[in-house]
């Protein structure tokens, strides 16, 4: 098995849509709480990703990382990077997902 954590570049979330909005959705499906209740549909996980997180990280204020797993995203985590002036160094951890699946 080949792993590889890299950066998702904005130009590349519409090619993952489908998988990010399929880890979230699992994610939540097996009781991880990241801001979401059940029932929670696979439209809803997509609408996330388009509307919340993509615009983001197209304005560049959210680094977004995925987990590679064999060449197939299995996780993600968003890193927020627009903070006020006076905290450069510093950077806030948004949602960490691994898909159930490839866990442990």
């Amino acid at each position: 098995m080949t792993l590889e954590i890299r950066k998702i570049p904005a130009a590349e979330l519409e090619g993952q849509r489908s998988a990010l909005a399929e880890i979230l959705w699992a994610c939540v499906q097996n009781g991880a709480s990241v801001g979401f209740v059940l029932p929670f549909p696979r439209q809803a996980a997509a609408d996330f990703w388009q509307t919340r997180v993509f615009p983001a990280v197209e304005r560049a204020d959210t680094l977004l990382f995925g987990a590679f797993l064999d060449g197939k995203l299995q996780g993600t985590a968003q890193l927020g990077i627009s903070l006020p002036p006076n905290q450069p160094h510093r950077a806030d951890v948004g949602k960490l997902l691994v898909h159930p699946e490839t866990r442990r």
